[in-house]
């Protein structure tokens, strides 16, 4: 135990945590022979359906873009403030080809509900990264966004049975909608998820009845793939299974709870579609591939439109288009850091905006603009 942060704790704190640890790791240890036997299980389930990643010399523009947004807002006395951004990065082979950004803010009043104005940030990033890499895809042969294709319909279906809706909230939703069909129709964009929580072949194994809820509870896809699949493989799931993999995921989860009606489950992925005018073809025609680059590295879940798997399979192909460290696409991890706002930063901007404010103020009524910009809690800014 030598870490700085640990070392920051009281030492009576640090003794309880390291008990702690203690006790997770004999549980670890328990669980590690159940991961053993599933991922044997696994491995011959998925033998059939294994195929070898050809590799290829192409030498591809390729884009991606992707958003953050500060993860705690900047509370002040007079507004609470929050910041969000999108990036885009190509590259051509590995070679920079080009760069471009988009930034916008978020301020609301103290009074106001933080979770509507969370929502109402992380939609406005989402909008912020379908425009940028809408607005970008004529310069690139391929585009990669991060998170699935539609997966903003969930929360926003969230926000609206939490009464946190409005017109201006949805207009962005529809907008993030019209955009996100026109990336997926061009064939040429796909879907990186990088925090898959996709249950697809437990669920698979579930309705086979191949695997029992003993074994397998809380099992994802991800984990038992990076443990069972080959280096220089993937495993497409429309090959393993011919529902979607969102059907099977959620028939998973409520097998482990004893209810099996697969109807309902299938009205309840539509649900979001239904709910916010989008086709629900759109569930059906996006299919999935898990990919399995380097022996050391994690699976990644790419999502690509029915009809576009040749132009996907030539780019996951591509000699160098995966990071050896992660199992992600390297330009994937590129534009992360590169868009990853700092965790200090959000303070840092309000004061940019104060200082603008009293410049432009000429100096005048300076008891008021501190009084408006002092922090709710100056021991804990942020």
């Amino acid at each position: 135990m030598s870490g700085i942060e640990w070392q920051k704790l009281p030492p009576d704190l640090q003794y309880r945590f390291l008990a702690e640890a203690s006790n997770e790791a004999a549980r670890i240890s328990k669980a590690m022979d159940s991961l053993k036997r599933q991922v044997e299980e696994v491995k011959e389930e998925i033998r059939p359906y294994l195929k070898r990643i050809t590799v290829n010399d192409d030498v591809s523009v390729v884009g991606a873009v992707d958003g953050s947004r500060s993860m705690t807002p900047s509370m002040r006395l007079g507004a609470v403030y929050s910041v969000a951004a999108a990036y885009f990065l190509s590259l051509k082979g590995r070679e920079r080809a080009a760069e471009d950004g988009l930034a916008t803010q978020l301020r609301w009043s103290e009074s106001d509900s933080r979770r509507r104005n969370i929502a109402r940030l992380e939609t406005l990033m989402t909008l912020a990264e379908r425009t940028l890499a809408l607005e970008k895809l004529g310069s690139v042969n391929y585009m990669l966004i991060d998170g699935t294709f539609f997966g903003y319909l969930r929360s926003a279906v969230r926000a609206q049975e939490e009464g946190l809706m409005d017109r201006e909230l949805k207009g962005w939703i529809d907008e993030i909608s019209e955009k996100t069909m026109r990336l997926v129709e061009s064939k040429r964009a796909f879907a990186v998820i990088k925090r898959s929580r996709t249950r697809a072949l437990v669920g698979h194994l579930y309705r086979a009845g191949r695997a029992s809820v003993a074994e397998f509870r809380g099992a994802i896809d991800k984990l038992l793939l990076t443990l069972a699949m080959p280096e220089g493989s993937y495993l497409r799931y429309d090959l393993l299974d011919s529902d979607h993999p969102v059907l099977l995921t959620v028939y998973a989860t409520r097998h482990e709870r004893g209810a099996d009606d697969y109807a309902t489950i299938k009205e309840n992925a539509e649900r979001p579609y239904k709910s916010f005018s989008v086709p629900t073809d759109y569930l059906y025609k996006i299919k999935r591939v898990q990919v399995k680059a380097y022996e050391s590295a994690p699976a990644c879940e790419i999502e690509y439109l029915d009809g576009s798997w040749e132009s996907l399979e030539r780019l996951i192909g591509s000699r160098g288009f995966f990071n050896e460290a992660t199992g992600l696409p390297l330009i994937s991890d590129m534009v992360d850091n590169l868009v990853t706002i700092p965790h200090g930063f959000i303070d840092e901007y309000v004061d940019e905006v104060m200082a603008k404010a009293l410049e432009s103020s000429g100096g005048d009524e300076l008891d008021l603009y501190r009084a408006f910009f002092f922090s709710m809690n100056p021991q804990k800014p942020y």
